[in-house]
């Protein structure tokens, strides 16, 4: 009997410290909101490719827990939360993540922000999100704020760069791997010529010939801080007209790109719309550059959702030099230009504009 305990324990011991293969994934999860418990968690490679599983689990006591194997690479995901297993999947809430051997720890707080950590990129990665959630907030406070605009303005321009000095310091010394090359193209539009500069000398030749990191590169002569580039295009009144028409009658012009099938370009449109009806005469104007290869649907569109700012439309939609020339890479994507005809921003938020517009 004694020699069958000793062979049993001797089993527990050898299947109970048995290492973890060192090319294993954790994730471990927390949510602090209570209306998620019993919803499903997924791992999916992108917002493009959402219905894409390579992971799932179900919320139980605020917790999550995955586990697999990474394969041959780390690599770059989004992490979900839905309220059902079922296709297609609608996120609550998500984060992105690299996934990569080790435990990554995530955690989403009462207010569905989240908290990345626990692994190298990981870390990386929550440093930027962190810069980025820094500036928001600096901005929404900017917005309440009685201060003089003059000082608004310079209080926002420190904030950007302090934001975009902790993205350069991340991504520049780890773009060549393919985690960083997401991260860029993501955030990309943040800077201006010579950051952008910064990160293609620190490019070896396979990053460099890539044909999407090509077309963030491009944004270099329209970037912040450059001139805008003028272009002609049918007008909503069957005329032409060209960005040149508009730009310098107003203190700045937000160039938005957009069209009629696009549903995140008409709630974008529709926030901004408060901001440009309150605006002070010769102050703010909004340049509608559509997409649509349909012009009736364009123009339908405009009237439906009473969109009564200046239009243009560019059939040739993704195929349009224009989108070229501007590095458009997704919809809604805008341009903000100042009297002078410089670039001030880059798809700003709702809380830049009222910054620089002056609404609160």
């Amino acid at each position: 009997m004694r020699r069958v305990l000793f062979f049993l324990l001797i089993l527990l011991v050898f299947f109970g410290c048995k290492p973890k293969n060192p090319n294993d994934y954790y994730i471990d999860g927390s949510v602090a909101i209570d209306s998620l418990e019993g919803k499903w968690v997924y791992l999916v490679p992108s917002f493009n490719e959402i219905d894409v599983v390579l992971d799932s689990c179900v919320i139980e006591k605020n917790k999550f827990k995955m586990n697999g194997n990474v394969g041959f690479n780390s690599y770059l995901a989004l992490l979900i939360v839905t309220d059902s297993n079922k296709i297609p999947l609608t996120p609550l809430i998500g984060a992105n993540i690299v996934v990569e051997p080790g435990t990554v720890n995530v955690s989403f707080n009462a207010n569905r922000e989240p908290t990345i950590g626990g692994s190298p990129q990981n870390d990386l990665l929550q440093r930027c999100d962190d810069a980025i959630s820094n500036f928001n907030s600096h901005c929404n406070a900017l917005v309440s704020s009685n201060m003089p605009y003059e000082e608004k303005y310079r209080e926002w321009q420190e904030a950007r760069k302090e934001r975009n000095d902790i993205l350069l310091s991340v991504i520049e010394g780890h773009i060549n791997s393919e985690k960083m090359q997401a991260l860029f193209l993501e955030y990309y539009t943040f800077f201006n010529k010579e950051e952008l500069e910064r990160i293609e000398r620190r490019m070896n030749e396979n990053t460099r010939s890539n044909a999407r990191m090509q077309m963030a590169l491009n944004t270099k002569n329209v970037a912040v801080g450059e001139k805008y580039i003028d272009f002609i295009l049918p007008s909503y009144t069957n005329g032409k007209d060209s960005l040149a028409s508009y730009v310098g009658k107003n203190d700045y012009t937000l160039v938005d790109f957009w069209a009629s099938w696009c549903a995140p370009c008409i709630r974008e449109l529709n926030s901004i719309m408060p901001i440009y009806r309150n605006a002070k005469e010769s102050h703010f104007e909004i340049v509608g550059v559509s997409l649509d290869s349909d012009c009736k649907k364009w123009k339908s569109s405009i009237v439906e959702n009473n969109f009564d700012f200046k239009h243009l439309n560019e059939k040739d939609s993704w195929a349009s030099p224009i989108v070229s020339v501007y590095s458009i890479s997704y919809l809604p994507n805008s341009v903000l230009i100042d009297r002078e005809g410089y670039i001030v921003s880059r798809n700003p938020h709702l809380n830049e504009l009222k910054i620089l517009i002056q609404q609160q």
